[in-house]
């Protein structure tokens, strides 16, 4: 299944890029990060909860294992919890919300079949790029523009924007595989891979920059805010998985959580190293 198998691989690589929402390692629970203290919570019984994004309102969503074993998506909204299934699918997984409550992500059919999704004012619309093996979407921006990745018949990956209905390329020049995570006002984040490994960029008005944090053994940018601040992960050899989530104030927060891989993945804004 690679809608899992992708997002799983970038959540591991991203865990706590992806918003202030962190995904805790006993994989049992979510704890919100901010100015206030933590706050646990679990999708009621479920066996594995996680969250992926948060509004400026405090909507989060997110995904959990249900007690029938299927992996659903979820909203929490003014304290109560809502389960998010796409009809019919056999796995659905919720990427992110934007401020106005449209919400993204990606689903495997009854077929099989790995689909992009859009859930807006309670309503479902597939997104499949034309002739895909796969489409998953990541990102919502405000005025409802979804970015994502497809995989071709050669089974590389591309990026994709959907706007009103209708699909752009979003690949970086060069690259084996272009994962674009996050868009804002025109402005796209994400990464890309190529014969060096995996690096972030950012694309505003089709002007990519890469992003390189130095000394990572890779870099992605994963968060975008509407005054365009980046976020993102790196890597470097240790036994921490580390997070930082910068807020508006621009101090820096950092929780430290322990992990079974010898990486050390870091959140950092985009002026820890660039590169045209």
């Amino acid at each position: 299944m690679r809608l899992k198998i992708v997002s799983t691989v970038i959540t591991l690589m991203l865990t706590g890029a992806m918003s202030a929402a962190q995904i805790s390692t006993s994989a049992t629970n979510t704890k919100l990060l901010g100015t206030e203290p933590v706050v646990s919570f679990d999708f009621p019984g479920a066996s594995n909860t996680q969250a992926t994004a948060i509004t400026p309102s405090g909507d989060i969503v997110g995904r959990f294992t249900g007690t029938d074993g299927i992996q659903h998506g979820f909203l929490v909204s003014a304290g109560k919890f809502k389960s998010i299934t796409f009809p019919g699918a056999t796995l659905t997984d919720v990427n992110w919300i934007n401020p106005r409550g449209a919400i993204v992500g990606g689903y495997i059919g009854n077929s099989g079949g790995e689909h992009g999704f859009l859930l807006n004012y309670g309503k479902f619309t597939t997104i499949d790029y034309p002739n895909a093996g796969f489409t998953v979407a990541f990102g919502v921006g405000a005025t409802g523009e979804v970015v994502g990745i497809y995989g071709d018949e050669n089974g590389m990956l591309h990026g994709f924007l959907w706007k009103a209905g209708t699909f752009s390329v979003l690949d970086v020049t060069g690259a084996s595989g272009s994962l674009p995570a996050m868009i804002s006002a025109g402005h796209i984040v994400g990464g890309y891979f190529n014969s060096t490994g995996l690096h972030g960029f950012s694309s505003t008005l089709g002007v990519v920059q890469t992003i390189d944090c130095p000394g990572a053994t890779f870099t992605f940018l994963s968060g975008l805010a509407p005054q365009g601040q980046m976020v993102g992960g790196y890597a470097l050899p240790s036994i921490f998985l580390e997070a930082r989530t910068p807020m508006p104030t621009g101090s820096t927060h950092r929780a430290i959580l322990s992990v079974d891989t010898q990486e050390r993945t870091e959140l950092c804004m985009a002026s820890c190293g660039a590169a045209s």
